[in-house]
């Protein structure tokens, strides 16, 4: 299941003056907490209300489930991709992927059960500086971007990276593997 969502989507989590965490565990409450920057702690907000809510949109409609908002827990794991605990003892266990970018946030979610590993990105499409293009993309890749128009150039840029995160957080790799070198077209196979 793949949804996109805004702070729209959730008016009582963030108009002015709502309490926020009233939806969170304790450990996300935690979390939340530690985080300094606005921008960062309405984003990750935002992508834990997406969570929360795809998850509970899944487990109703695969599994015939209801779950409330706070029997979910959404924390980073030990590689830092999110980590989904459902204190319901008959939820399955499921796996997400999300993303979140300018007042967005994607994310996908399935159970863990049939095998797939997934992953999901959102960017803006925005003119990225040369040292971007210089450090993330491999001699093939930049070749092909140098001969676009302006515009098309913009575009390929954010889709070769929105590709490249995407099988990254679906290997469990993420930024560690250094992404000028990383032909993500020889991983498919391995994302089942």
């Amino acid at each position: 299941m793949l949804q996109l969502y805004t702070p729209r989507d959730f008016p009582r989590v963030f108009e002015a003056n709502a309490d926020s965490t009233q939806y969170l565990t304790d450990g996300e409450k935690q979390h939340f907490s530690g985080l300094k920057v606005e921008k960062r702690r309405r984003e990750w907000l935002l992508g834990r209300m997406g969570a929360k809510s795809i998850i509970q949109r899944h487990l109703a409609l695969r599994h015939q489930l209801a779950v409330d908002w706070t029997d979910i827990s959404v924390l980073p794991d030990e590689d830092s991709a999110p980590a989904v605990a459902i204190a319901h003892p008959q939820a399955p266990s499921v796996s997400i992927s999300l993303s979140h970018r300018s007042g967005f946030a994607v994310l996908a979610v399935d159970d863990t059960a049939d095998g797939w590993s997934f992953g999901v990105d959102v960017e803006r499409v925005e003119p990225r500086i040369a040292s971007f293009v210089a450090d993330y993309f491999t001699d093939r890749e930049r070749q092909h971007l140098s001969v676009a128009s302006t515009l098309e150039r913009d575009r390929l840029v954010t889709v070769y990276w929105c590709v490249k995160e995407a099988v990254l957080k679906a290997v469990r790799k993420g930024l560690s593997v250094s992404a000028d070198r990383w032909k993500y077209w020889k991983w498919l196979p391995m994302v089942r």
